[in-house]
């Protein structure tokens, strides 16, 4: 069965940066929430802690969410081998810490954004297997 980000976002709090740390949890644990019997707190230390997110594979569809750029501590981003659409998030260029961006086998299009150039860490780069260009 296919989740669409829509799906997962419903739960998702409101300030942009948490929902892109809340989102990637609830995805990397496979679920559509995040736990509501946690204290605000105890969410907060763990979205902090997110420093790589593995979510590939999910059957996710849809644009890829562009407040997950918003989320300056992640290092690595492995979003592959799902059935995203459209384009890159501009807001990717927030990510100066960024080493590894793992978007291949998807159904992205367009232009690789040129603000990719501000993730100065970023040593490996996977696109392939999409309608990117640039």
């Amino acid at each position: 069965m296919r989740a669409s980000w829509e799906e997962v976002e419903r739960e998702a709090k409101k300030d942009l940066c948490s929902k892109g740390r809340r989102l990637l949890i609830a995805l990397a644990t496979g679920s559509s929430t995040v736990s509501s019997s946690r204290s605000a707190m105890e969410d907060r230390r763990r979205q902090r802690l997110v420093r790589e997110a593995y979510v590939m594979a999910k059957n996710l569809v849809g644009p890829i969410p562009p407040e997950i750029g918003n989320c300056k501590s992640l290092t690595t981003i492995d979003l592959s081998l799902n059935f995203f659409s459209g384009v890159i998030p501009f807001s990717f260029g927030n990510l100066i810490d960024l080493q590894e961006l793992m978007l291949s086998n998807n159904n992205l299009s367009g232009s690789i954004p040129p603000v990719l150039s501000n993730c100065t860490n970023l040593i490996q780069l996977q696109l392939d297997r999409n309608t990117l260009s640039g």
